[in-house]
């Protein structure tokens, strides 16, 4: 599949001096030749992700160069022609046969084959130092049998086209779904499984997805966003109709996407083993614990109380150990678990056991099949991470944003010293009409899973560095707002900060934080400036941070 084109073109600026050095060895003189390589359309960087069976063609322009070459890896990588049709559907046509793995012409054509990560050297030798201190990192020549020999070296990971695969695991035993049939329902195989026992799908598909999505009948959870998804069934009844649906976002590949009906059947019988846990004991900073059984309760046959709870916190380095307050206990929403919901917040740093008692009556939990629950004692618990997008709430990643510009400011990003940053720039902020710089986030959507919660458990901050305007002036600004979902931060302490530095702002949720998921939006406001009609200013590096206890 062709994706994307490439072109690369590397310049090597020489400036040429008159310089003086020892017969019996080469030093590095005053006067040197400078290297520069750039790369037309795409990011300026030595690696980079392509489409298999595509092509990158790379120009050399050196100057006074003693030799050059290009070189590539016997496996995986041919040249091309100096000459052929970019518009073809098969490169491998225009395969030149004459070269083998080194090209002397300062273009070379280079088409990738087989999938993995491919290496493109640039070889030349100069009769004098040279460096490349315009791209990072800097490359340096060296002194080798009486010359200066420059090599820089491209990286080139080869994607082949995705095509979803699944396998599914139970018991140990692994199910490889990717040579049966889709259409051919009869050869589909059978799959055995207790009811309530863990059954994991597994992504195996070819192309290296970034993304897998199960919809899986009859499974709870029956919607999964993990390569792997593991999942359980309550009901006694045969299920099929799965499905997965896997994605590719990567920098200089085209999104895709593609879907299968997975080629399997479960058949759920009657369990054998107790009813028991079977999943992680999971904890956030909702000040809600839950986890997972082997077998569906219904409501009815659900009696037990917080009384039959016990939640125990330990924090030796704050010297905190005591039970918690349990506010509630209930089913999950499938009665495939239970849900207990604290009356005080968890923090970073808190350990967290959990304990269950009956007392003399064990029905007070008992699944469809008749079993119950068994007392158990300081099961330990697992912290659930903030899962945001580092890549998108640092700003490395400007696609991921829509800046809604307008006339009378400009939003956009710009290399700093933090690597990309959002750039805010006006003549008019304010103007006593309440004119608003704004930057709004869709693709982090996506990434998002951080928890709402009642309590002080969050620290939200990020950087912000006031420039001077286009009149010479001090910028200042007196807020910046933050949108999380509907909550809107309102940040004041930027008002009077120095200009020309980085300043970290941050705000502990003195109330209600909501869910952050793929329902919520992000967005930066700026909405008044207090001196003059001129600002310029940039914003970086946001973070959620769960806080450690007090």
């Amino acid at each position: 599949m062709k994706l994307l084109k490439y072109i690369i073109t590397l310049i090597v600026f020489m400036a040429i001096g008159v310089g003086c050095q020892k017969e019996e060895e080469l030093t590095q003189p005053n006067d040197f030749k400078g290297v520069k390589w750039v790369l037309s359309d795409i990011e300026q960087t030595r690696e980079r992700n392509i489409s298999i069976n595509d092509y990158i063609s790379f120009v050399d322009f050196s100057i006074e160069p003693l030799s050059h070459e290009w070189k590539i890896q016997e496996e995986g990588t041919v040249f091309l022609k100096s000459k052929f049709s970019i518009e073809a559907e098969d490169y491998s046509k225009f395969i030149d046969k004459e070269l083998g793995t080194k090209n002397t012409n300062y273009k070379a054509n280079v088409l990738f084959t087989k999938p993995g990560i491919h290496q493109v050297k640039l070889i030349n030798t100069f009769d004098r130092f040279v460096k490349n201190v315009f791209n990072t990192p800097a490359v340096f020549s060296v002194e080798k049998n009486g010359s200066w020999l420059y090599e820089d070296t491209f990286k080139i990971d080869v994607y082949q086209d995705i095509k979803p695969q699944a396998a599914i695991v139970y018991n140990e035993v692994e199910t490889d779904l990717s040579t049966i049939s889709i259409s051919d329902e009869s050869t589909w195989p059978t799959i055995e499984v207790e009811a309530g026992e863990p059954v994991t799908f597994k992504d195996i598909s070819i192309g290296r997805p970034t993304k897998s999505i199960w919809e899986l009948t009859g499974a709870s959870p029956s919607t999964v966003q993990e390569k792997e998804a593991i999942v359980s069934f309550a009901e006694i009844e045969s299920f099929s109709g799965f499905k997965l649906k896997i994605e590719r976002d990567l920098t200089g590949l085209l999104e895709v996407s593609d879907s299968i009906m997975v080629p399997a059947k479960i058949n759920v019988i009657t369990p054998t083993k107790p009813l028991a846990i079977n999943t992680a004991i999971n904890i956030d900073a909702s000040s809600i614990i839950e986890f997972g059984l082997n077998g569906k309760i219904e409501n009815e046959n659900f009696t037990a109380t917080i009384a039959n709870f016990t939640v125990s916190l330990n924090n030796s380095a704050k010297g905190v150990h005591r039970d918690m307050v349990i506010a509630a206990a209930k089913l999950s929403k499938e009665g495939t678990g239970i849900v207990l919901e604290l009356g005080e917040p968890i923090y970073a740093d808190d350990v967290i056991t959990i304990s269950y008692n009956p007392g003399a009556d064990e029905s007070i939990i008992t699944d469809v099949y008749g079993r119950t629950l068994k007392a158990f004692s300081n099961l330990s618990t697992v912290k659930k991470t903030l899962s945001y997008s580092n890549e998108v709430f640092s700003f490395e990643n400007p696609s991921a944003w829509t800046i809604p510009n307008k006339s009378k400011f400009f939003v956009g990003f710009e290399e700093t010293d933090l690597g990309q940053s959002l750039r805010f720039e006006s003549n008019d902020v304010g103007g006593g009409k309440g004119k608003t710089f704004s930057a709004i986030s869709d693709k982090i959507l996506s990434e998002f899973d951080v928890p709402g919660t009642e309590f002080p458990v969050y620290k939200v901050s990020f950087k912000i560095k006031l420039e001077k305007n286009s009149l010479g002036e001090d910028t200042t600004i007196k807020s910046v707002n933050l949108k999380l979902g509907k909550l809107t931060v309102e940040f004041d302490d930027v008002f009077g900060l120095s200009t020309g530095e980085w300043h970290t702002i941050s705000w502990v949720n003195d109330k209600a934080f909501p869910v952050l998921s793929s329902t919520t939006g992000f967005t930066f406001e700026i909405l008044k400036k207090s001196s003059s009609n001129d600002a310029l200013f940039f914003v970086d590096d946001v973070n959620i941070e769960w806080l450690d206890r007090p």
